[in-house]
């Protein structure tokens, strides 16, 4: 049976990008497996920080919350687009669940 999804716009959450892009999207659009080996070559590179090579990145999502809850304007953002973010993660559905 054909992925209904094919060809289709697909929304990840942010959480979910870099397991999907190995494990799910990506290896699904380009057509091959991922093996061991590979897997955790492309974990290795998506830990690579491009501003300082010899540090791996690390995501700040503490701070960003923290600058979001300081600042009027972003959280009144936030709280309008809430309903918007939730319907777009309704399409933010993981590979497995489509095959």
């Amino acid at each position: 049976m054909a992925d209904p999804t094919v060809g289709r716009v697909q929304c990840v959450d942010c959480p979910d990008l870099v397991y999907r892009l190995i494990d799910g999207d990506l290896p699904a659009f380009l057509g091959y497996e991922v093996d061991e080996t590979t897997r955790e070559r492309m974990h290795a590179v998506s830990r690579e920080y491009r501003k300082e090579p010899d540090r791996d990145h690390e995501p700040d999502s503490v701070g960003k919350a923290r600058i979001v809850s300081e600042t009027p304007s972003i959280l009144r953002a936030v709280e309008r687009l809430q309903p918007r973010r939730s319907e777009l993660l309704e399409w933010s559905v993981p590979a497995e669940s489509r095959r």
